[in-house]
């Protein structure tokens, strides 16, 4: 039985779309290389993802002294957060809805064998 090791940052300001976007970018590369490179790409959501990742790879190696590259990406999951409902004073005397989006990250690794 492989062990899994799972970690969620919960409402990140930022919306999903942006975050699933470079999610699909790094789906398929090791986490070694991963960690490498999160902190090159200027973009929003590479910081939450490497926070993310460090943290995951900080709980595997201490609660089941697991290394580095004894672990796999299994998941990481992009959901819907709550949503910050404003307005915006436009002409006439009226106002324009807008939603300020936030997502739940969940990222699982597992132990390779």
């Amino acid at each position: 039985m492989t062990k899994e090791i799972k970690t969620s940052a919960k409402n990140l300001k930022i919306s999903p779309r942006k975050l699933r976007l470079l999610v699909k970018m790094i789906k398929g590369r090791s986490i070694k290389e991963l960690i490498e490179y999160l902190p090159l790409v200027s973009n929003k959501a590479a910081k939450f993802l490497h926070k993310s990742l460090k943290t995951v790879v900080a709980d595997a190696g201490h609660n089941y002294n697991l290394a580095l590259e004894k672990l796999r990406l299994k998941e990481i999951r992009v959901d819907e957060g709550v949503s910050l409902k404003r307005w915006r004073a436009v002409s006439r005397g009226r106002a324009h809805k807008y939603k300020k989006s936030r997502s739940h990250l969940t990222i699982v690794v597992e132990e390779v064998k």
